[in-house]
């Protein structure tokens, strides 16, 4: 079972990285900071690298799910013992935010994981701290941008992890970045949507 499904993911980056954020100490105490640090990056890395950006740096596709929930649930196996005439047979679909189809949750909350995840590098990883901001920045701002609007569910690519709003994934990304940059503009941007 191999799919990279959006919504846990990004939920579970922002939460491990917002835990280590809070109790970075009992990570260091427990000898466990390393371990979390390579969690995290594997998180921002993946929405790093599915984050497309145009010549502005302006996001223009964001990859929110990777693989296919009815395929990947039938098969419990680690990926290397998938056989190559398997893997041709294998749908690994790879599912897109755009313009025409925003989807508000799954770029808000991975936002939000990468702004959390600039406060858990910006001392020992500075470069790569900035980084994460200006990928949480930019997807931000697509999600500002764009119509707002919960990912494709019921039948569609979302349909084992679905979301009935996109809001609380907006205002948690917008209240990190106004932590971050104390850029009121955040705050502006989301105060009428929450609830």
């Amino acid at each position: 079972d191999h799919v990279k499904f959006g919504l846990p993911g990004s939920y579970a980056a922002s939460t491990v990285g917002w835990g280590y954020y809070e109790f970075r100490d009992a990570y260091e105490k427990s000898g466990q900071q390393e371990h979390v640090e390579d969690i995290l990056h594997w998180f921002n890395d993946f929405y790093m690298n599915g984050t497309y950006l145009d010549e502005d740096g302006k996001v223009i596709a964001f990859c929110y799910q990777v693989g296919e929930g009815n395929n990947d649930h039938n098969y419990w196996n680690p990926p290397e013992l998938q056989s190559s005439d398997m893997l041709l047979d294998f749908a690994r679909p790879a599912y897109f935010a755009t313009s025409a189809l925003p989807t508000t949750d799954d770029v808000s909350e991975s936002a939000a994981a990468l702004a959390i995840n600039y406060y858990n590098f910006k001392d020992t990883d500075p470069d790569y701290a900035e980084k994460c901001l200006d990928y949480a920045k930019a997807l931000f701002d697509f999600a500002t941008e764009n119509e707002k609007k919960v990912g494709d569910g019921a039948d569609g690519p979302k349909s084992y992890y679905t979301s009935n709003k996109w809001e609380d994934d907006y205002c948690f990304a917008a209240c990190w970045l106004y932590l971050i940059t104390r850029d009121h503009r955040y705050i502006a941007d989301s105060i009428g949507y929450v609830d």
